[in-house]
């Protein structure tokens, strides 16, 4: 099973070294830290209050909830990102998974974006899923087009969607793709790239 193959050490593209493994009790406290990193920009449209350590504590004690599988990145001793599997395993939607989550804005661009995906995309083929789904925001044109060169495409808009901290409205994007060619999409774009590390 996926948890066999935590953790995992790769080599970024500045030659640091991360650790992508499975979220931890002990984590809290560098979780807390770590959404308190992010910009108020990016912070103002998450689904969940995540300054709140109420918030982060009952994610910690609902770490072996089997419908989310949490992804932690570190380098060194600080979390640099975190990201999650949603998915269910009976009713309409049980082939569906639902992929989300945040790299810290100073470790974009170095390929750590590929390689959480196809490890997120890689639980979710073991999980069974057959098609896998993510929300973004209207003006998130650039994370829009990350998936869109992936494979994924436009399958529903609602207007006025979400709400962030100010009462400002945005509209929300779904894009969903059949998660046997984007996994194997990920596989040949990681290994074009040479972003596995070891």
């Amino acid at each position: 099973m996926f948890k066999e193959n935590f953790p995992q050490t790769y080599t970024l593209k500045n030659d640091k070294k991360v650790v992508i493994r499975l979220l931890e009790s002990g984590d809290e406290k560098e979780m807390n830290r770590f959404f308190a990193s992010l910009p108020d920009t990016e912070v103002n449209y998450f689904r969940s209050d995540v300054r709140n350590p109420e918030m982060i504590h009952g994610w910690i004690k609902d770490i072996d909830n089997k419908w989310r599988v949490r992804l932690v990145v570190f380098h060194e001793k600080k979390m640099i990102a975190e990201w999650a599997v949603l998915h269910r395993d009976y009713g309409w939607t049980r082939h569906v998974c639902e992929i989300r989550g945040m790299i810290h804005p100073d470790w974009r661009g170095l390929g750590l974006g590929n390689m959480l995906f196809y490890d997120l995309l890689t639980i979710a083929h073991e999980l069974e899923k057959e098609k896998v789904i993510v929300e973004v925001l209207a003006q998130q044109k650039l994370v829009i087009q990350r998936f869109e060169k992936i494979g994924f495409q436009r399958e529903a808009l609602f207007k006025n969607h979400v709400k962030d901290a100010r009462g400002r409205v945005s509209d929300l994007i779904v894009l969903s793709m059949q998660l046997e060619p984007a996994w194997k999409k990920m596989e040949q774009l990681i290994h074009d790239m040479g972003d596995r590390g070891g």
